[in-house]
């Protein structure tokens, strides 16, 4: 057939890059999502397309500060996960002399009850990772399902949906995580629901903002009017789109929910104890903090390194996901 209709005429035919095509071109990193059911296959420069993430990760491959950052954020996963291995004494044996400064025994000293600083750092590590992904992926999942919805929809939905978010967002993070664990008590696991709850509406937002932009795409029209249904066209034509600051938002989101579970042990709302914790190890040293440095010492600068370099990835990943960056 020499005719071809308007909807095949809206098919994008670029690469997953956003290379070799007008549709959806330079809209995201992923402006060339959207190879619908129906359209011929690419051939020539448009089969040798690489994908999005492929030009991401050579953008970031050259970026010697970002390769570092990723560097030590595995160096210290690692260490989390072998701290059985890896720590020299039992993080909660009381054996040893206490308040004894750092020593070729205890490399980072003992505690007022005479236990290992540098193995509970380890152990802290575990418990600190882990409440930070765990808060991030319930953030994510709840509130990437909400923004999705509310930007594809609209309507009356998205008013309802929105205006939930803005009265979460009414509250700062911290005194909304507080609140929820008011009711639910003090645990460890109530404060990564906590944190996970507060975190919501940032991701809301984020990714609303960024469908109702992708949305607006020929190949989400031309999708449409190929008979997709509205799951289809968002799995696989919207949520790609709004992929790139999805992660960079959780890399971010990970090292706020560190600092914000060492706040909430530090007062006394998180790991309960024995449980070796950043923020509560730092709650206990501040009533040594003249007689014994190394107490807020080394669970402090734990704290701010892990931060520190989880940040620095995350302006990093930014920088390779940012779609101003293509050439």
């Amino acid at each position: 057939m020499k005719h071809r209709t308007r909807a095949e005429n809206m098919v994008p035919t670029g690469g997953g890059d956003g290379t070799g095509g007008s549709a959806g071109e330079g809209t995201g990193p992923m402006s060339g999502v959207g190879n619908l059911v129906g359209t011929a296959p690419a051939t020539g420069a448009e089969s040798r397309a690489r994908p999005w993430y492929t030009a991401a990760a050579r953008r970031f491959a050259r970026n010697p500060t970002g390769l570092l950052a990723l560097g030590c954020l595995l160096a210290f996963i690692a260490s989390a996960v072998l701290a059985p291995l890896l720590a020299p004494h039992d993080p909660l044996d009381i054996s040893g002399e206490r308040l004894q400064p750092p020593s070729r025994e205890h490399l980072l000293g003992t505690d007022e009850l005479g236990r290992d600083i540098l193995s509970r750092i380890l152990y802290g590590g575990r418990v600190s990772l882990q409440v930070g992904i765990i808060a991030v992926v319930i953030a994510l999942s709840v509130g990437g399902v909400l923004g999705l919805v509310a930007a594809y929809w609209e309507g009356r939905l998205d008013g309802v949906i929105m205006r939930v978010m803005d009265m979460m967002l009414a509250f700062p993070g911290i005194l909304l995580a507080l609140v929820i664990i008011a009711v639910l008590g003090p645990s460890l696991f109530n404060v990564m629901i906590a944190i996970g709850i507060a975190s919501i509406p940032a991701y809301t937002r984020l990714v609303r903002g960024s469908t109702l932009s992708a949305k607006q795409n020929e190949y989400v029209e031309a999708a449409r009017a190929l008979g997709a249904g509205a799951w289809r066209i968002i799995f696989r034509h919207l949520v790609p789109n709004v992929a790139a600051p999805v992660i960079v938002l959780s890399t971010l989101g990970v090292a706020g929910a560190i600092l914000a579970t060492a706040g909430l042990s530090f007062i006394g709302l998180g790991a309960p104890p024995p449980t070796p914790e950043w923020g509560a190890m730092l709650a206990t040293a501040r009533n040594y903090i003249r007689r014994a440095w190394w107490l807020a010492t080394f669970p402090g600068l734990a704290i701010t390194i892990t931060v520190l370099v989880i940040n620095i990835l995350g302006d990093a990943l930014r920088d390779a996901l940012d779609p101003r960056l293509k050439s």
